[in-house]
């Protein structure tokens, strides 16, 4: 599951500490080489839904399994995972950065992140303060992407929002393609695109295979359904 540092690395010159080494996964492959193709309706590389499934509640066991022992991840994207396609099990590296007690993290990427994530200091001693919920959000952007085969801010509105203030609103494509209108943003207008016919297609295929998988990502990603923590 993990990929933990092996010693420290320091600049030869300044003596200054540069990073951590890690041990080198051979024939391991990006989590989303296996994302599914929401244009060409293919699964990549002989994998499958129920394969898909799998890593995903891989993922989710290894995230729970470090907040069970206080360890927040942190900047949780698709770059710090990689699949072991012999057994076709996620490992998560670049362990290096995550958040320990009040060791925080000092990475972030804004596209699964979290929208509350809070942000102290300035400059080069800026870091972000994470939290589980915001490890969970991040792994439910990515589950979503992997399994749908787009993100589920990928969408444009009039006016126009940026992927942040979408996440900050709780707007997502799911309200449109399901008709759901968000209850406090009723003047905001999702533009027409040919892919959401497909994403709705795609919604009604996950919802026979697997209603529960549906249900959760339309409490993670549906505004008004969010009555209480999904985590």
């Amino acid at each position: 599951y993990f990929v933990t540092p092996d010693y420290p690395i320091y600049d030869e010159d300044s003596n200054l500490f540069c990073g951590y080494s890690m041990h080198f996964l051979e024939n391991h492959l990006p989590i989303f080489h296996y994302k599914y193709s929401l244009e060409s309706k293919v699964y990549s590389d002989g994998c499958d839904f129920k394969s898909l499934k799998e890593i995903v509640g891989d993922l989710f066991k290894a995230i729970k399994c470090l907040h069970s022992i206080g360890i927040i991840y942190g900047d949780l994207n698709p770059q710090n995972i990689l699949v072991d396609p012999q057994i076709m099990k996620p490992v998560l590296i670049d362990m290096d950065a995550v958040q320990l007690g009040t060791y925080f993290s000092e990475s972030i990427n804004k596209e699964y992140a979290y929208p509350r994530v809070k942000i102290e200091g300035y400059g080069q001693d800026k870091y972000f303060v994470y939290s589980m919920t915001s490890d969970l959000y991040a792994f439910a952007i990515m589950s979503f992407e992997l399994i749908f085969g787009v993100k589920p801010h990928f969408f444009q509105t009039s006016p126009v929002t940026n992927t942040e203030e979408k996440k900050e609103m709780g707007l997502s494509i799911l309200h449109y393609v399901m008709g759901e209108q968000h209850p406090l943003k009723k003047d905001y207008k999702i533009h027409e695109n040919e892919l959401y016919k497909e994403v709705l297609k795609r919604i009604q295929e996950i919802e026979e295979k697997d209603p529960l998988l549906l249900d959760y990502f339309l409490k993670v990603f549906v505004y008004k359904r969010v009555k209480a923590s999904v985590f």
